[in-house]
């Protein structure tokens, strides 16, 4: 090999050795790095503007919600959603890891007892199969609800569902991170179960996995109040039932957080509620609605680099 061709291969190889592999993912179990991720809606138009703002203001993560009912009215279909296409390409372009919530299961999907563990499975292989950006899914969030189960909620069915999903993606060697749980502080105590409860029942049905995941809706007061079903800190109510159940290398993931009121200062909050998280080292990250990301929009402005040249393209144009 001429001293010509063998420089610029060396250039190559060691920009290469530098990527990081996927499993080393900030907030995922082989990394130490705690994450933060913005959520998103594909229907917003102004999503993109927030993608570009997240991606210069330290995000490393974006989540994305698919309606499965939506974008797979009918068995057998592949499924189908545009505008989360699109928004998975913006993703990617940016660098930014994504997690796809999978909400609504549609009804020749389900059972008396919930989602069918095989249509599930089914439906994450296609996906991973035709977006392979997609690095983690939450499978099913608000389980512990009637609403978003679609029926009486129901610990063993989840497990199955969950169980299933996995081993389906470890026979087709799709190397990809699963949420469990999507536990959420909001119900119905005449219809559905607390999350500490449901979480208990999952370790009995012999749910026990890598990340879990919570969702806190209407979240009072400041990031340092005692822990209770409304505040921040119910984070550590979860934690309690993953130290009872011997769970301590379990990490938690707060996949969505809004507050019941948007206070005066929001950025003061977040950030104050940013600190508080980064120090509890079994939280691995953290997503944000996008109207906390008030400081970054007001910062966007022409594209920085080549990556953001290509992302506006797309935006334009597709």
């Amino acid at each position: 090999m001429s001293a010509k061709l063998s420089l610029p291969l060396f250039v190559f190889f060691l920009i290469f050795s530098l990527v990081p592999p996927a499993h080393a993912a900030p907030g995922t179990p082989k990394s130490l790095e705690f994450a933060l991720g913005v959520r998103l809606d594909p229907q917003d138009g102004s999503y993109p503007q927030t993608l570009l703002a997240a991606s210069r203001g330290g995000y490393t993560w974006v989540a994305l919600r698919l309606d499965w009912s939506a974008s797979q009215p009918r068995a057998g279909e592949l499924p189908a959603n545009p505008a989360l296409q699109k928004a998975i390409s913006m993703t990617e372009t940016l660098g930014l890891h994504l997690l796809l919530t999978i909400t609504n299961p549609p009804a020749w999907a389900l059972t008396s007892e919930g989602t069918q563990p095989a249509a599930a499975a089914d439906l994450v292989i296609s996906l991973k199969r035709n977006y392979p950006a997609i690095l983690a899914f939450e499978i099913l969030p608000g389980a512990n609800t009637q609403k978003d189960w679609k029926a009486a909620p129901n610990p063993r069915q989840y497990a199955r569902v969950f169980l299933q999903v996995q081993q389906a993606l470890i026979q087709q060697g799709l190397d990809v991170f699963l949420l469990a749980g999507g536990l959420t502080n909001q119900f119905d105590p005449q219809t559905d179960y607390p999350d500490t409860l449901f979480l208990q029942d999952l370790y009995q049905a012999g749910l026990r996995p890598a990340m879990l995941s919570l969702q806190l809706y209407g979240v009072e007061g400041e990031p340092s109040d005692q822990p209770s079903q409304a505040s921040l800190r119910h984070y550590e109510q979860i934690r309690a039932v993953m130290k009872q159940n011997a769970h301590e290398q379990g990490l938690l993931w707060i996949t969505d957080l809004q507050q019941a009121q948007a206070p005066q200062n929001a950025c003061a909050w977040k950030d104050a509620a940013e600190r508080q998280l980064k120090a509890q080292l079994y939280l691995g990250a953290v997503f944000f609605q996008s109207c906390y990301l008030q400081t970054q929009l007001e910062r966007t402005g022409l594209p920085q680099n080549a990556a953001e040249w290509e992302f506006y393209l797309l935006w334009w144009f597709q």
